[in-house]
């Protein structure tokens, strides 16, 4: 979390691919109660693609429907 706040971008530059999957990645951690986050095989998979992605520095196949704005 450190690294993203030292992110100097205004709202009008355009985002870059890790950075809407992070912002995406914690919406869906903070929208979603937990056992639905555990549970839930669809939204697990979604989860696990965007953070492959995050991990790989945007190497690993984005994941098509992560729409993530900053706050």
């Amino acid at each position: 979390m450190e690294e993203w706040t030292q992110v100097k971008k205004g709202k009008h530059l355009p985002y870059e691919n890790t950075e809407q999957i992070f912002w995406h990645v914690l919406h869906q951690i903070h929208y979603w109660p937990q056992r639905t986050l555990i549970e839930d095989p669809y939204l697990r998979g979604e989860l696990e693609t965007c953070l492959y992605c995050l991990e790989n520095e945007g190497i690993y196949p984005l994941p098509l429907d992560c729409i993530g704005i900053r706050p």
